[in-house]
Order: C-alpha cells, then sequence, then structure tokens
C-alpha cells in the first residue's frame, strides 16, 4: 500500500533514461496481467511494476488493460513527459496543478493547496456548483488552478502543454451469466471480495447490521476472518445494535467498537487538512475515529459496504418504465407500498411516471439533480452568475442523450447511469474518505463498486432491483441462506444526523469563529443571517439540514 502520491515534474528538467512510477491503489487483475505481459506469474510482483511494464508494452493506452482502484503517475524523463490515469470509478484520487512551467501532482488535496508555488484563490464557479447540490464540474476543486483528475481519464505534460482525455467509457455488454440472476449476482460478489482482498494483512470491515457490510461479512469469512468495528452512537436512529450482534454471533467473529462522538473533540477545524477542500461535512468524521481505532488494533486495510445503495435500487423514475410497459398492477404496488404522507398517490405518480413520459423531450429533469431555484440561503444572483442552473442541465442532458443512443433501454437506466458515473457526487465523498485514510497510513476497499456487478445490474429487468417496495431484491436473494434472514430481510436506513449534531456541539467555538467571518458570505453566495439562524437550529436538533 503506497501512502499517497506526491510529486513535481518539469519537462524541461535534464533527460535520463529512467521511468518513475508512482502508484496509488491496487489491481484486481493482478495474474491475467502478468500473463499478457510475459511476466512469470508465480514471481511476486508490485502493482508498479506491473503498470511500469504495462506502460512499456501499451504506451499511453495501458490503463484500459487495467482492472481495480487507481492513481497512477509516470515521470519518463527519457521521453521529457508525464503521464497520469485514475481508475473509472474514481475512487483513488488525483489532483494537480500547473505551476510555473511545472505541474505539481498530489493524491491529497492538501498537499499542493499548501504549497509555497500555489495561489490559494477560490473558484467561485465550482463553489457556486456546490452550492446548488450538482457536482457535475468534475475536473474542478475549489481553488482556482488546482485541477482534479475526472475519473476514467488520463492526462498527459510535455513541452507542447497539458491534455486530459477519457480513456474509459461506460459501455455494459451482454454476458450469458450461468443459472439466474441470484446465482450470477453471488458469484460476482465473490469475486469482488475476493479481489478486495489482494496484498493486505488483517482485515477490518465497518459494520453497521445492514445488507451491504454484512453480506461482505457473510463474504469475507469464505476465506478470512475480518475484524468488525462499529460506530456506537448516542442516538439509536445511527445504528441497529441487535442486527449488528446477531451477525457477529452468527459468524463468530469478533465485534470492536467505537464512539465517534466521544473523538470528535479532539479534531481541530483549524488545522486539520481535511477542511481544504469544502465538499467536507460533519459526518465524514465518522471515518477519523474509525481509522485511529482500526490502527490501534493493528488494522490497515478496511473494507466498506458504501455502493449498495446506490448500484442496486434504481431512480424513482423506473416507475415510468412500468407505465410505458403498460405494467399496470406492478405500477400501483409500487406507488401504494412508497406513498408516504408527505407525497400523496397521484403527486407521486405525476413526478415519477407521468413526466419523464410527458416531457417535450425523451430525458425527465430529476430533483436530485436539477433544484428548480437557488436552494435556501443561497443567492440567486450568485448562481446566475456562472448560469449554473442551465449549465448543469445541459451536461446531465447531454450526457442522458449520448447514453440513450448508445445504449437504449427505460429512462430510469440512464439516470441511473449519471447518478453512478455523472453527477460526481460519489467520487467526491470517495476523495474524502481517501485523503482521511492515507493521512492515518490506512486505506479503504469498496467491494461493492466493483465494474463487474455495474455491468451485470445495468442487464437486469426492473423488478430485480425493486419489487413491490422492496429495493435490492436480486441481492437479498442471492444472499438467502448465507445471512440471517432478519439482516437480510431488513429496509432500514441509518440516520446519523446525530452525528453532525455532535460534531457542532463540541466545536461549538472554533465554529464560532469561523461564523463570523464567513467568507462565502463576503463574495455574495450565500445569506449569513439564514445561514446563522439555521446552523443554530441543527445545533439544537429543530431541523434535520442546513
Amino acid at each position: 500500500m503506497n501512502p499517497g502520491l506526491l510529486g513535481k515534474f518539469s519537462p524541461q528538467g535534464p533527460g535520463n533514461s529512467s521511468c518513475e512510477v508512482f502508484f496509488d491503489g491496487h489491481l484486481h487483475n493482478r495474474q491475467a496481467l502478468a500473463l499478457n505481459l510475459g511476466m512469470d506469474a508465480k514471481e511476486k510482483y508490485s502493482d508498479a511494476d506491473l503498470v511500469r511494464n504495462a506502460y512499456a508494452k501499451w504506451g499511453e493506452d495501458f490503463p484500459r488493460e487495467l482492472s481495480g482502484s487507481f492513481a497512477i503517475a509516470i515521470a519518463d524523463h527519457a521521453k521529457q513527459k508525464f503521464f497520469a490515469a485514475r481508475d473509472p470509478m474514481g475512487i483513488r484520487p488525483f489532483f494537480y496543478a500547473h505551476v510555473r512551467e511545472n505541474i505539481l501532482f498530489a493524491s491529497d488535496l492538501s498537499r499542493i493547496a499548501r504549497h509555497p508555488d500555489f495561489s490559494r484563490a477560490p473558484n467561485e464557479e465550482t463553489i457556486a456548483f456546490h452550492l446548488a447540490n450538482l457536482y457535475v464540474l468534475q475536473g474542478t476543486t475549489f481553488y482556482r488552478g488546482l485541477e482534479r483528475l475526472p475519473p476514467g481519464h488520463c492526462l498527459r505534460f510535455d513541452s507542447r502543454g497539458l491534455y486530459v482525455k477519457k480513456f474509459w467509457s461506460f459501455s455494459p455488454r451482454p454476458e450469458n451469466y450461468r443459472g439466474g440472476h441470484a446465482e450470477a449476482c453471488l458469484s460476482l460478489l465473490r469475486g469482488a471480495v475476493s479481489d478486495s482482498l489482494a496484498g493486505v494483512g488483517r482485515i477490518g470491515l465497518l459494520a453497521s447490521g445492514g445488507l451491504d457490510s454484512s453480506s461482505i461479512a457473510a463474504l469475507l469469512i469464505e476465506s478470512i476472518k475480518p475484524t468488525l468495528l462499529s460506530a456506537k452512537f448516542q442516538a439509536p436512529s445511527a445504528s441497529d445494535r441487535g442486527l449488528l450482534k446477531l451477525l457477529a454471533d452468527h459468524f463468530q467473529l469478533p465485534l470492536e467498537t467505537f464512539s465517534p462522538e466521544e473523538n470528535l473533540a479532539s479534531v481541530d477545524f483549524n488545522e486539520d487538512p481535511l477542511m481544504e477542500d469544502l465538499y467536507s461535512e460533519p459526518s465524514f468524521l465518522i471515518f477519523r475515529p474509525l481509522l485511529e481505532f482500526a490502527r490501534r488494533q493493528g488494522i490497515r486495510t478496511l473494507l466498506l459496504g458504501h455502493g449498495g445503495d446506490d448500484l442496486f435500487t434504481p431512480p424513482t423514475n423506473y416507475l415510468s418504465a412500468l407505465l410505458a410497459r403498460g405494467r399496470f398492477p406492478s405500477l400501483a404496488r409500487e406507488i401504494a407500498s412508497r406513498n408516504d404522507a408527505s407525497s400523496s398517490s397521484l403527486n407521486y405518480l405525476y413526478s415519477y411516471a407521468l413526466r419523464p413520459l410527458l416531457a417535450n423531450t425523451p430525458f425527465s429533469r430529476l430533483r436530485e439533480f436539477f433544484p428548480r431555484r437557488a436552494p435556501p440561503g443561497v443567492k440567486n444572483h450568485f448562481l446566475k452568475k456562472f448560469e449554473v442552473l442551465p449549465r448543469a442541465a445541459e451536461i446531465l442532458r447531454l450526457a442522458r442523450k449520448e447514453f440513450l443512443r448508445t445504449h437504449g433501454g427505460p429512462l430510469y437506466r440512464a439516470d441511473h447511469y449519471l447518478r453512478l458515473f455523472v453527477g460526481g457526487a460519489y467520487s467526491h465523498r470517495f476523495e474524502q474518505q481517501e485523503m482521511m485514510a492515507m493521512r492515518l497510513g490506512c486505506e479503504f476497499r469498496y467491494p461493492l463498486h466493483d465494474l463487474r456487478l455495474v455491468n451485470f445490474v445495468f442487464q437486469l429487468p426492473i423488478e430485480e432491483l425493486s419489487r413491490h417496495g422492496v429495493s435490492k431484491v436480486v441481492f437479498r436473494n442471492a444472499m438467502r441462506g448465507l445471512l440471517p434472514d432478519p439482516i437480510r430481510r431488513q429496509e432500514r436506513f441509518q440516520d446519523y444526523t446525530c452525528l453532525d449534531q455532535a460534531s457542532l456541539s463540541r466545536q461549538a467555538e472554533t465554529l464560532k469563529q469561523f461564523r463570523a467571518r464567513l467568507k462565502l458570505a463576503d463574495m455574495g453566495a450565500i445569506d449569513a443571517r439564514y445561514f446563522n439562524v439555521n446552523w443554530d437550529k441543527f445545533a439544537a436538533a429543530e431541523a434535520t439540514d442546513v
């Protein structure tokens, strides 16, 4: 495991025959890659060795041959060229800045932001998109001139300039899976979990008692005995201790608990490099005490169940597919099972079934992507300055149109693709978690974000993802007989609001200083009065969002 990338390259530097490879992450297809490169598969090679040989054989096309999570930088001094690539899911972060004819690169944003050669001028355009909850500008950060390499892209820097291009596009290929959907899903889940064990020692698993993390535990014990790590919250809405104990007892696994709320006081918001990225939110601080606790237990690699909700639950406008196919009884059952007091059945039918079909274009403007106006507290004129809403709408419209032209299928599948690969929110979350892990000498791995699983899910009929109000149908069926039924069937979602409120309470004095000098208010982006009033309500548990 590499503790992140950090370096500086100049194409005008003295040439020599060396080729430096900087690698962060882990490869899934090590054995197949070694065979394709003519290397002895029985020998022990580092991932960097495999990348070096792949670059020598395939040149700048080599990232297409890789499978896994990775951020790669190659300083080819013989050709006075710099080359970099980032994995398609964006699990490993990669940042760079072009400064004084040099390129600074790192997998930790703060390492560049605090570099003496870098100016920390804010990027107001990216901040505006962020405040509108739109993360479609995947190549920018909150600092002007500090860029992020988008997922599935590569970069070349030489005397002719700097170029970024896409090396990977999502292209689900029909495959013949043996057996039924549940059997195929289980086989792919086993492969994804197995690949996550490459090159690690003692394994930790962040477990909540939910379906996703519990399924990983059930598959891990087929080859290794992990330690279950669980956050013990004061609020019962954030965890289910009963299901977690059932999981540990059923598989006879050690269970270690830690309290995030008790550890928040040790975080200095003034000095914490995490705060270099405005995407930070208090709930991410659950990972700080988790990583520190894991280190004390001698654990350096932690598996997360993150991704199950994103992958195995379709966007709500899948109801339009049922309507278009005349599946009226199924549509009625779905609406009845999902309807609540805040939304009538007719409103649900219009918003998620009729509107996508009756729009003037063959795509719907999903609420999660297109807020009709600026969020409360955000000033409209600031968003209009950068044409945030129309530009984001156009970016997502074109991406949706391209997906439908290339792959076809119902509208919900195109929006499922947007949620995973275009919206940008998930790769931002990966970056936050990975930067925290690197600073503490650890790493996270995410079996449920395996691209083979993604390819499989995009071929499934809608009934395998959601049926009668029950989500993750194929996932639950795949784990039948492997998980206790109370865990396999439960639909409960956890609420981490208590952690947000605890962090605000424990950091009240520091945050009071921040609120007295809000730079976003100074630049005309937010209403400081609205922000402060609602912050106080949130900290007092009188509101659920700020």
